[in-house]
């Protein structure tokens, strides 16, 4: 892809999350197993605001 390719995706993902409002389940417990729980928690509050 090319050198930035990780940001790239990064704000796509970002965008389709702010248009749809949800993303696959599997998608979700894929990030909270790659994150510690701080910062896991700190993406659910704010989800919910």
């Amino acid at each position: 892809m090319g050198g930035d390719a990780d940001t790239m995706g990064a704000i796509t993902g970002a965008m389709a999350y702010a248009y749809y409002r949800s993303m696959p389940r599997e998608l979700a417990e894929f990030a909270e197993n790659k994150l510690s729980r701080r910062i896991w928690d700190i993406v659910v509050e704010f989800g919910e605001r």
